[in-house]
């Protein structure tokens, strides 16, 4: 299947962006573990799973997507609500 949004991932992202995903079947799929070094594009992979997922029927309502980092891109400081002012 050729979809637009996905074209910008490499290879090894498309694959587990896809991965478990049936076209036009939102039935949940089997687990994905992704593991991968630092700015290598993880959060932008899970944020495609899960647009993969919606555009393939999934009730976006239903998803849940966590993620963390020890140190946070400088384009994100401040942006949490607990961050305290000095």
């Amino acid at each position: 299947m050729s979809v637009a949004y996905l074209e910008k991932l490499n290879p090894e992202q498309r694959r587990a962006v896809e991965h478990g995903v049936r076209e036009n079947d939102a039935a949940p799929g089997t687990p994905l573990l992704v593991i991968a070094g630092a700015g290598s594009g993880k959060t932008n992979t899970l944020a495609h799973r899960v647009a993969h997922f919606i555009v393939n029927g999934a009730d976006p309502r239903k998803i849940l997507l966590m993620t963390f980092s020890r140190r946070p891109p400088p384009r994100w400081r401040g942006v949490s609500s607990g961050s305290r002012a000095g």
